[in-house]
């Protein structure tokens, strides 16, 4: 007896120890993985696991079963039933057991072409839901590239932060050797040290707008934030926009979309479900099948009877019935539903114009901001490279004590911003591209 219990506690003792180290082991390895960087490649195979997918995908699984059910319709339905009873102290008859037996079947013959409609609609429904899922998904991945692009914009825009400040502090440091040289005003000290900390304002700033692109990012990706970043990639050069109207985007567009297909197969649908309603007004023809026997034992006079398989025999028996239904009024239920269909195969249709109407908008404005940015981009190049040129002379001017520090803090604040502009000016232009090229088929 001491050894089976000593035996239990050293088992109960090892699986602790293993669960715990299994327990240590997953969360290592969840750290491991939310401290890696993310590719853009991953991010988007990330979205597959996005809980609005999955749960698209469990409609789209229960869609299916629901098809496979209504196939399953066509067939017959076969039923068998028992029944046992024992009736006793009544005055008009005998205490008495029986036991009856039946197996039957059951057929549509004729259903005024309802099944068949409703398989259609079933099979049409699943169609919709898959093509739903890949609109969701893209609109996900949209989602993911902007976020994404975000987030390279703001580690841009950090590094502008950062050279600022460097280069704010080390001006400071200058200033304060020519202040004890007595070349310089001790208000040069003061202003220097003011926008020192006015640079270091901005890359606080510059800081927690990166963090917050990374936190919208993995919002996205639903993943966690502690440990999340993205590869520090740099962003290709934008090159001239290689279409020449938004007409081609949008023609090929029209007919791959999956809300454009999605939106004429809910105009099918209606249709469908108009006939359906219409097969109401048929008459229905059915048939039925079935096969039964009884035995029946009575405790009075138990000699004078059968024995239990004589009497399953001798009782057995068979029926078969043809059953038919003619609709004459039904307080024109079915024919208000046709006229409801008809109107909702109206706002389909209506539907349709609608989705074609968003996304030929949807992609004029990206290719009419695309051109914008472009434009945009190309001027801010031309203008960084101005401004640094002025900066430089104003930096030597500056040291020789020819320029104030207001006007030089002032071309220095135009160098800045003209980075900036250049560097926000890219990442639109890389976005509305991306949403071209995901437009024209060309993935993301």
């Amino acid at each position: 007896m001491h050894i089976n219990t000593s035996f239990t506690m050293i088992k109960k003792t090892s699986f602790k120890a293993l669960y715990f180290l299994w327990f240590a082991l997953s969360m290592a390895f969840a750290q491991a993985q939310s401290g890696q960087t993310w590719s853009l490649q991953r991010c988007l195979q990330q979205v597959n696991e996005h809980t609005d997918i999955k749960q698209s995908l469990l409609n789209i699984e229960m869609q299916r079963l629901e098809v496979k059910r209504l196939k399953m319709q066509a067939y017959p339905s076969v039923s068998a039933s028992g029944n046992t009873g024992f009736s006793f102290d009544s005055p008009l008859r005998d205490d008495a057991l029986t036991h009856s037996w039946n197996i039957g079947a059951q057929a549509d013959i004729y259903r005024g072409g309802q099944l068949k409609k409703e398989r259609q609609m079933a099979v049409l429904q699943e169609h919709i839901d898959e093509l739903s899922l890949e609109q969701a998904r893209d609109a996900l991945m949209l989602k993911v590239v902007n976020a994404y692009l975000n987030v390279m914009l703001r580690k841009e825009n950090l590094i502008i932060a950062r050279e600022q400040f460097s280069v704010s502090s080390k001006i400071l440091d200058k200033v304060k050797e020519m202040v004890e040289a007595g070349v310089k005003a001790k208000n040069e000290l003061y202003q220097a040290e003011a926008r020192v900390a006015s640079d270091k304002e901005k890359l606080v700033r510059a800081e927690n707008n990166k963090e917050l692109a990374l936190l919208e990012l993995a919002s996205a990706l639903q993943v966690p934030y502690e440990g999340f970043d993205i590869e520090d990639i740099p962003a290709e050069e934008p090159a001239a926009l290689m279409y020449s109207s938004s007409r081609v985007i949008y023609d090929y567009a029209l007919k791959t979309r999956p809300e454009i297909e999605a939106a004429q197969k809910k105009i099918e649908l209606s249709r469908q479900r108009e006939e359906w309603n219409k097969s109401f007004l048929r008459p229905t023809l059915s048939a039925g099948y079935s096969l039964g026997t009884n035995y029946y034992y009575n405790t009075q006079t138990p000699l004078q009877q059968d024995d239990f398989f004589q009497q399953l025999k001798d009782n057995r028996g068979q029926s078969v019935s043809l059953s038919l239904r003619i609709p004459i009024f039904d307080r024109h239920n079915t024919r208000y539903s046709v006229q409801k269909e008809k109107i909702r195969g109206q706002m389909a249709q209506e539907g349709l114009e609608s989705e074609k109407i968003r996304l030929r908008t949807t992609i004029d404005r990206a290719y009419l901001d695309a051109q914008t940015a472009y434009s945009t981009y190309t001027a801010a190049k031309v203008n960084v490279k101005a401004q640094k040129e002025a900066y430089r002379i104003a930096e030597e001017k500056y040291k020789l004590g020819s320029m104030t520090s207001y006007d030089f803090e002032q071309v220095r604040n135009n160098l800045v911003q003209s980075e900036s502009n250049l560097v926000n000016a890219k990442y639109l232009y890389l976005l509305k591209t991306k949403i071209l090229d995901y437009y024209a088929g060309k993935g993301l």
